[in-house]
């Protein structure tokens, strides 16, 4: 099952997704490698986008695959690899066209929700060898900065989605974590399934934090609908970020949940 509508959801915007988008933390790979115990031959990450998620594991494993379905992400990914290791196909979540029993890891990075959990469950289990490990982790957001800015961020969005739930013709898909590991689970391939958290640190200034906000697909798809009054409160966003942080950059803090599975 492919929701094509979720995949065109990514594109136009790959400069700015590629930007702006936080890199996922290093500590969540060597977890995983903790628990897989070993350094990998084969590590697979679905719904890879611009490769953000795809390159910290360069440096960790014998070989790395990237997967995504949005022609734009896949080709600004393979513009930017400079590793022999790595490598980046046009594939989904629910058909990789890996080899069966190959994978060590697969990881979403910020991507199951946009997968059907059934059949991309399925697939992971497929190519997965046996002790191998799926990993999901996803970044709350926005990130700690200022809480005038963040309560500015979450009333946007607020908008945004009632916005697009309410248009018939809005015909992306979600899914939650709770249904990845409630199918997880029932699927019976994992002997192990947890969830840890932790964090990333980094600066961000105005720029930075509005270019955050104008990467989500949520916001990229509202703007090409043209609607005057969202329109009032992106405007109103902008000035209020720019107002609380200027041109200085602060300290901000990314926490991330990760969900593994042991096959």
């Amino acid at each position: 099952m492919i929701n094509e509508s979720n995949v065109e959801r990514f594109s136009g915007f790959v400069d700015c997704y590629d930007k702006f988008r936080p890199v996922p933390p290093k500590i969540i790979v060597e977890n995983i490698i903790q628990y897989i115990g070993r350094k990998p031959e084969i590590v697979a990450d679905l719904g890879c986008g611009t490769g953000l998620s795809t390159f910290i594991w360069s440096e960790y494993a014998h070989e790395v695959i990237g997967i995504e379905p949005n022609q734009d992400m896949i080709n600004k990914a393979k513009g930017k690899c400079n590793k022999e290791n790595v490598i980046f196909n046009l594939g989904y979540g629910n058909d990789t066209k890996l080899e069966s029993d190959k994978v060590d890891v697969v990881t979403f990075s910020s991507s199951f929700q946009w997968m059907e959990p059934e059949s991309t469950i399925k697939e992971v289990s497929r190519i997965l060898v046996e002790g191998g490990i799926m990993a999901i982790y996803n970044h709350d957001q926005p990130p700690t900065i200022d809480w005038v800015v963040e309560k500015t961020y979450k009333e946007l969005f607020h908008e945004i989605y009632a916005i697009l739930d309410c248009n018939h013709e809005n015909k992306c898909k979600l899914w939650t974590i709770g249904e990845y590991l409630d199918t997880m689970r029932k699927s019976n391939n994992f002997r192990f399934i947890r969830e840890f958290v932790v964090h990333s640190k980094l600066k961000m200034g105005a720029k930075e934090f509005i270019g955050f906000a104008e990467s989500q697909g949520a916001f990229q798809k509202i703007i090409k609908e043209n609607i005057p009054e969202i329109n009032e409160k992106i405007r109103g966003f902008k000035e209020i970020v720019m107002e609380r942080l200027g041109e200085k950059k602060v300290d901000c803090t990314f926490g991330y949940r990760v969900r593994i599975g042991i096959k």
